[in-house]
C-alpha cells in the first residue's frame, strides 16, 4: 500500500465506530461484510480448520510489543497502528490485515482481537 494511501486511511479511520470516513462521500465500515464485498473474501459457509501455534503467537506479540496473555481491543490496536504513521515496511500492511482478518473471524460485533489473526 503506498505511504500516502495508507496515512490517508489512518487519518480517516474512526476507531470508535470501526468505520473509514470519506469527506462528502459517506462511510466504509470495516467489518466483516465489508471484507466480503471489498475483497470478496466469504464470512459464512464451511468453517476454517486452523490450529492455534503458540510460537507464531509470540513471535507476533514480540514484533508489535503486545504485553500480557490477553490479546489487545480492537481499538488498542488500531491506537497502535496509528501511531506507526504509515511506516513503509512489512510490520504496517500486516497489522492492517490482522484488524481484517480478525473481524471477519467474529461473526458479531466484538472490540477484541481475535487471537488466530496472529497467524498472518
Amino acid at each position: 500500500m503506498p505511504g500516502d494511501l495508507s496515512q490517508w486511511i489512518m487519518k480517516h479511520y474512526d476507531p470508535k465506530k470501526s468505520q473509514i470516513v470519506v469527506p462528502e462521500r459517506g462511510k466504509i465500515p470495516v467489518d466483516a461484510a465489508s471484507v466480503h464485498t471489498i475483497w470478496g473474501l466469504p464470512n459464512k459457509g464451511r468453517k476454517v480448520c486452523y490450529e492455534i501455534r503458540p510460537e507464531i503467537t509470540k513471535e507476533f506479540y514480540r514484533i508489535y510489543n503486545i504485553q500480557g496473555k490477553n490479546a489487545p481491543t480492537l481499538t488498542a490496536w488500531c491506537k497502535m497502528i496509528e501511531g506507526m504513521n504509515g511506516a513503509h515496511d512489512d510490520d504496517f500492511p500486516r497489522a492492517w490485515l490482522a484488524v481484517a482478518f480478525s473481524s471477519s473471524l467474529h461473526h458479531q460485533p466484538v472490540l477484541a482481537f481475535h487471537q488466530r489473526a496472529s497467524r498472518l
